[in-house]
């Protein structure tokens, strides 16, 4: 299992700020320049994702 989860999504960003948890370490991808934010894997931030993949397509009436 990887140790670390690479976010490349400014929008899933906010999302683990808002739920207090932060990354570790920012980098720019060698490839396109983009920013990415790696966080340490733990069952919080399991939990986050999960619920973000979740709720991402759902539309907010």
């Amino acid at each position: 299992m990887k140790k670390y989860y690479d976010c490349f999504s400014t929008l899933q960003k906010e999302f683990l700020d808002a739920n207090k948890v932060f990354p570790f370490k920012t980098a720019v991808h060698h490839k396109n320049s983009n920013t990415i934010w790696v966080y340490l894997k733990n069952d919080k931030l399991d939990l986050l994702l999960s619920e973000w993949t979740n709720n991402r397509n759902k539309q907010v009436v």
